[in-house]
C-alpha cells in the first residue's frame, strides 16, 4: 500500500530540479563489462549476476560505483539513450540498453523482479533499504550470503539508517555480491525529482502502448509492478545470466 501510494504521488509529478544536457552518445558496442554482484534468482531456472552500477547518461558505460545515481532514460530507448521528448509516440518500440555491450547484457522484465524480490528462497532475508556515505538506496543480497567480518545487515527495515555503511564497509559487502540500487528519483523532461527519497527502475516489460512497468524503492521497501509513462527518465540496472 505503501509504494502504491508513492507511485501516485510520485511518479506523476512535474519537475523541480534540472538536468545538464545529455552527453554526445557513442555508437559503437563497448569493452564488456565485469559482473561484480552474486548470483541471484529471477526465475526457477534462472540466474543472473548485476552490472556493477548503474547505466551512466549518455548510455554506453556504467558508473564508477554502485551508489552513483546514473543517467535517466525513456524506456527502452538503448538505440538513442538521450531522448527526452514526452511525447508517447517516441517511445512505442523498446531497444535493449544491454545490446550496446558485450556480453548479452539484459535488462530485467517485471516477472524476474517480482521472483526476486517475493519468490526466491528467503527472500525476504535479502533486501531491506539502506545508505552509503549518506546515499540512500536499496540492497539486495544474493542467494548464497556470507556475512563479511565487521558487518550486518537486518532485513526488512525501514528507514534509510539502519543499514548504513561507509564505502570501505560497503566494499566487503560488495565483494561478498551485495547489490546496492541508488535512490535516484527520476526525470520528466529536463527536469529530476525526488532524488534521495525514491528510485525507479525500467524493466522490459510494458504495460500498455503509452505505459511500462517498473521497479520502485523507497524507504519502506520495494516492488516491481508499478507503471510509468514511458518517456518519463528512470534507472537502468544490467544484468547478465549466470
Amino acid at each position: 500500500m505503501l509504494a502504491a501510494l508513492l507511485t501516485s504521488a510520485l511518479w506523476m509529478t512535474g519537475c523541480t530540479k534540472e538536468d545538464p544536457e545529455p552527453e554526445q552518445v557513442q555508437q559503437e558496442r563497448q569493452e564488456p563489462v565485469a559482473a561484480k554482484s552474486g548470483v541471484f534468482s529471477v526465475a526457477e531456472d534462472c540466474q543472473v549476476r548485476f552490472a556493477p552500477g548503474n547505466l551512466a547518461r549518455g548510455g554506453r558505460t556504467l558508473v564508477a560505483h554502485q551508489y552513483d545515481y546514473g543517467g535517466y532514460f525513456g524506456w527502452g530507448t538503448g538505440n538513442n539513450p538521450g531522448l527526452i521528448s514526452t511525447h508517447a509516440e517516441d517511445y512505442c518500440e523498446y531497444n535493449e540498453w544491454g545490446d550496446h555491450f558485450e556480453g548479452h547484457w539484459r535488462t530485467l522484465s517485471r516477472d524476474e523482479w517480482y521472483y526476486l524480490l517475493n519468490t526466491r528462497p528467503n527472500a525476504a532475508d535479502k533486501q531491506a533499504p539502506g545508505s552509503i556515505d549518506s546515499i540512500h538506496g536499496f540492497i539486495l543480497l544474493p542467494d548464497a550470503w556470507t556475512m563479511p567480518e565487521g558487518c550486518s545487515f537486518s532485513p526488512g527495515a525501514t528507514g534509510w539508517e539502519t543499514n548504513s555503511y561507509s564505502p570501505s564497509q560497503w566494499k566487503k559487502m560488495e565483494d561478498g555480491g551485495a547489490v546496492f540500487l541508488p535512490a535516484a528519483g527520476y526525470r520528466y523532461g529536463e527536469g529530476v525529482s525526488d532524488a534521495g527519497l525514491s528510485g525507479y527502475y525500467w524493466t522490459s516489460s510494458p504495460e500498455n502502448s503509452d505505459q511500462a512497468l517498473g521497479l520502485t524503492i523507497h524507504s519502506g521497501g520495494a516492488r516491481a509492478d508499478d507503471w510509468s509513462y514511458r518517456y518519463y527518465g528512470l534507472s537502468v540496472r544490467l544484468a547478465q545470466n549466470s
